[in-house]
């Protein structure tokens, strides 16, 4: 295998100067291409092309020169209108002695309207009454007042029940038992007394409260007439009606004043015509700002009415509200003098029936009693008899009997005693218990009826406090509406004088403006006539330009070239190594001490 070198470079320089050379050929080619010869009605535009040398560099280069030749008549109108521009400048010439007669005197500033300054502006209403001190924010509660309990003794709980003294039994004798007992002549039992221990409170008949009656504590002003607020838009609705109705006259008169002006030989834009149309529209700015006035003056006049309105509605209605609450008072108090004989009418019924069932029961115990005496009168007959039947053997049984029928009889009565004591102690706590329930009732009432008068108190003082603090609220916001009233009144005088300090200035501008232009007028004609209408060169139509052809990339060619080259090298360079890099690991496999040191 042959060693190949490594690829020369290629000619860099010369590649570059090839290039150069097409490119300039190119734009040698495009020059003559963006110069054709150009043929119109107006006259033609050609181009004559010579060698020539570019005195900076020596080198040969192509001269052009551009030929432009009108039409004869359009040539002999460009030569009027030199001749017409070298006359102006010659009358122009003349101007010179007038512009310089009017620029001699200073500008005359003493013959002006003087500056108009407006004057300092009214001061603004700010501050209104406080009437704070005067509202209520606190109400007397009357909570001492009210009734949260009262003493009361409470019913008896209980009572004694005399067991102490019931006699449980008598000593035993000894008797007979051989004799007849007589059992069929006993008497058992008595008829129960009937005692009634229900008695009819009566509570159904007390009246225990009275019909509250709602006091009128708002005022119904949902058909009363609003508050009004002074609204500008109503001003704006006036003051623009009026202005609709002025306009078609404004319009007329000033379609008069300009035939007027016409028909006096005045033209349109002359200092005569101005100051006329001038004046005119001043007059009719006048007529607008009465206008203006007239529409401020009417929606004053209509605020004032709507607020009569309101507040004559609100006084109707506070005299209603209170006309309503004494009448409601007065049948309040006539319901609780009703309800307090009523009270005392089931009082006297509750004391008549239970007297009524008191005797009743006296004398139903009355009956009892004689009925249980009289049994026992039967049953001692009976055992009377008895004994005397038994005879003289059996006296000492009869006197056992007889002791112990005594005994017997004692105890009876002792228990019975006793019975009629517990019972007549029970009816006297029951009476009671009765009565301290219906002093706890009356005592109760009595404190909601008091209760319900200090909340009726209460109510009346709120209600009182409310409409003070709403009559203090009204008189706060009439005394703000004046204020801004006044403060409107005040803005409006300042806008108008700033108006007429605008408008004298504006006289003062004018005046400024027509002496300058009367200064400057010979000169404004003399630049006028020197800037008059310039002769011009007709236009000849334009075309598309030819581009610049592109030049061979010699230069780019030549290195992707030399590229190429070094790239095919380095492959073949590197194949190269591959093979003696595979050659040296087979060698080293075959003989691994070939290439090491040799051994001694």
């Amino acid at each position: 295998m042959g060693k190949k070198s490594i690829p020369e470079p290629p000619d860099y320089k010369g590649a570059a100067l090839e290039e150069a050379k097409y490119s300039r050929e190119n734009l040698v080619t495009q020059n003559y291409a963006n110069r054709p010869s150009i043929y119109t009605p107006w006259g033609a535009q050609t181009w004559d092309a010579r060698a020539s040398t570019d005195p900076a560099t020596g080198q040969a280069v192509t001269e052009w020169s551009q030929n432009v030749s009108l039409d004869p008549s359009l040539q002999n109108a460009l030569n009027a209108q030199i001749a017409i521009q070298q006359g102006r400048s010659d009358l122009a010439s003349g101007f010179m002695q007038r512009v310089g007669d009017e620029y001699r005197l200073p500008f005359d500033w003493k013959s002006l309207p003087p500056t108009t300054m407006v004057g300092q502006p009214q001061p603004m209403m700010s501050s209104v009454a406080d009437y704070s001190p005067g509202l209520r924010t606190d109400i007397p509660t009357n909570n001492d007042a009210i009734v949260r309990g009262f003493s009361f003794g409470g019913p008896r709980m209980g009572i004694d029940s005399a067991t102490g003294g019931l006699s449980y039994g008598t000593p035993e004798t000894p008797v007979s038992m051989n004799f007849d007992p007589m059992l069929g002549g006993l008497t058992r039992g008595v008829q129960s007394a009937n005692i009634r221990g229900d008695v009819d409170p009566m509570m159904g008949l007390l009246a225990t409260r009275t019909n509250p009656i709602g006091a009128q504590s708002a005022l119904n002003l949902g058909d009363n007439p609003l508050i009004p607020q002074f609204d500008s838009g109503y001003r704006d609705r006036i003051a623009t009606s009026l202005m609709e109705r002025m306009n078609p006259l404004h319009e007329y008169q000033r379609r008069q004043l300009e035939t007027q002006l016409s028909n006096q030989g005045f033209q349109t834009g002359t200092e005569g015509y101005r100051r006329a149309l001038d004046e005119m529209n001043q007059r009719q700015a006048a007529e607008r700002y009465n206008a203006l006035d007239i529409a401020g003056a009417e929606a004053q006049r209509l605020y004032d009415m709507q607020s009569q309105s309101a507040q004559q509605a609100f006084q109707q209605d506070l005299a209603l509200g209170q006309f309503a609450n004494q009448a409601m008072q007065q049948q309040f108090g006539q319901d609780l003098s009703a309800n307090q004989f009523q009270n005392q009418a089931a009082q006297q019924a509750f004391s008549q029936n239970l007297d009524a069932i008191q005797a009743a029961n006296a004398a139903e115990a009355q009956r009892f009693n004689q009925a249980v005496a009289a049994g026992q009168f039967g049953n001692e007959a009976t055992q009377q008899a008895y004994a005397q039947s038994l005879g003289a053997g059996q006296a000492i049984n009869q006197a056992a009997q007889q002791l112990f029928e005594q005994g017997l009889q004692g105890n009876q009565f002792r228990n019975e005693a006793l019975r009629q004591a517990y019972e007549q102690t029970l009816g006297a706590g029951t009476f009671g218990n009765t009565a301290q329930q219906q002093l706890y009732a009356q005592l109760m009432g009595q404190a909601e009826l008091a209760n319900q008068a200090n909340q009726l108190a209460f109510a009346q003082n709120t209600e009182a406090a409310r409409m003070r603090n709403a009559a203090l609220g009204q008189a706060s916001a009439l005394d703000l509406a004046r204020m801004q009233a006044v403060n409107n009144a005040r803005q409006q005088d300042f806008q108008q004088a700033l108006q007429y300090s605008d408008q004298m200035n504006k006289i003062r501008q004018q005046a400024i403006v027509e002496q300058m232009q009367s200064r400057g007028m010979s000169l404004n004609e003399m630049n006028a006539l020197l800037t008059g209408q310039q002769v011009g060169m007709p236009q000849f139509p334009s075309f598309h330009t030819a581009g610049i052809a592109q030049t061979p990339q010699l230069l780019q060619a030549a290195d992707m070239q030399h590229q190429a080259a070094l790239d095919a090298y380095n492959a073949k360079a590197g194949a190269m190594g591959n093979v003696i890099g595979g050659l040296t690991n087979i060698a080293g496999a075959i003989n691994p001490f070939s290439f090491g040191p040799k051994s001694t």
